[in-house]
């Protein structure tokens, strides 16, 4: 990918460290109605009310794909957005389970690596135009593979490195960590285990490249992943020690079914809000005080965090879908002021 290659240009950490407040994001697809003009209403809505300045966006998903043109006219002017590979990597991966970035076969990572290329023409076109910006792009370790685990780790460090060399126009590249594959019981996305994530990113950051690198964590996948909801702030203050935190989204997962799936699925279920509104989930095992610690451990440098929810019923009202976005939005709130 030749034509991205260019003078690095300059990141968009530099902007960001003016400010000691992270970028606020809230997840876009979770909030996808039957409705798409009921999904703009919601969007539009949590900016009138200032509960996010930007949103995570599916890029290349078919959600995506199908309201683009909507989404973006809809958005204020000088609005700051992440997109994330995640969705597009599922539906890609349902086609082909060795598609990924970390993919043993040829012809699955580069395919992974075709999207990126896309990606980051687009996050290019954005960004020059000026009218909104790209914070930075998540990308993730797909995909499963708990047998040739050293074959996946060289190939994500050479996808990581390819990639760190294109020129993102002051975006940033995250490795969302997702739940890794674990022998004592099934993941949902089944990925690198962190510690593989932080040395292929550690190596790759050692090397001179045109795009910084980092980590994201994602509240609800590590839960998934450690079956413990009082140890995912370990894996993010590891991430935190090792100063390559810049992403921290929140959502809710229930070690129990509930209107919104499985035990231990990824979901987007709320956090436990007592009741205080009317579409909160009382068996999530997020709750204030695990927000609360996970800010704790999440360190000075973040460049953006935000909440990812749906709700239930899916023809919920958009007042009280806001109320439950406001409610959460008012946790971390709470947390930052701690």
């Amino acid at each position: 990918m030749g034509s991205n290659r260019k003078e690095t240009s300059r990141p968009v950490e530099a902007e960001y460290k003016t400010n000691s407040i992270p970028y606020r994001i809230i997840g876009l697809y979770p909030l996808a109605e039957p409705d798409p003009t009921q999904q703009i209403e919601l969007i539009q809505a949590a900016f009138n009310e200032h509960l996010c300045n930007g949103l995570e966006i599916p890029y290349l998903s078919n959600s995506y794909r199908a309201n683009q043109d909507r989404l973006w006219s809809s958005l204020p002017t000088g609005t700051k957005h992440v997109f994330t590979m995640i969705t597009a990597t599922m539906e890609c991966i349902a086609n082909n389970p060795q598609f990924g970035l970390a993919s043993i076969d040829k012809e699955g990572r580069d395919a992974a690596l075709t999207m990126m290329e896309r990606a980051c023409q687009t996050v290019k076109a954005i960004n020059t135009v000026g009218n909104h910006k790209i914070l930075a792009v998540e990308i993730q370790s797909a995909p499963s593979n708990s047998v040739q685990i050293q074959e996946s780790i060289s190939a994500f460090k050479h996808s990581l490195e390819e990639i760190t060399s294109w020129d993102w126009s002051g975006a940033i590249v995250c490795i969302e960590h997702c739940d890794a594959a674990v022998r004592w019981h099934l993941p949902s996305k089944g990925f690198l285990p962190l510690n593989m994530e932080l040395a292929a990113l550690s190596a790759v950051c050692g090397t001179r490249v045109t795009t910084p690198a980092a980590m994201s964590i994602n509240w609800a996948r590590s839960a998934i992943e450690l079956r413990n909801p009082n140890l995912v702030e370990n894996q993010i203050r590891q991430c935190s020690i090792n100063n390559v935190l810049r992403g921290m989204m929140f959502s809710g997962v229930a070690d129990e079914p509930t209107k919104f799936g499985p035990a231990w699925s990824d979901s987007h279920c709320p956090p436990n809000l007592h009741r205080s509104v009317d579409l909160d989930e009382p068996r999530s095992l997020l709750t204030e005080q695990r927000i609360a610690a996970a800010k704790r451990a999440v360190g000075p440098n973040l460049l953006y965090e935000g909440v990812k929810i749906s709700a239930r019923p899916l023809n919920a009202p958009i007042g009280k879908r806001i109320a439950l976005l406001r409610r959460t939005i008012e946790l971390l709130d709470n947390a930052n002021s701690e």
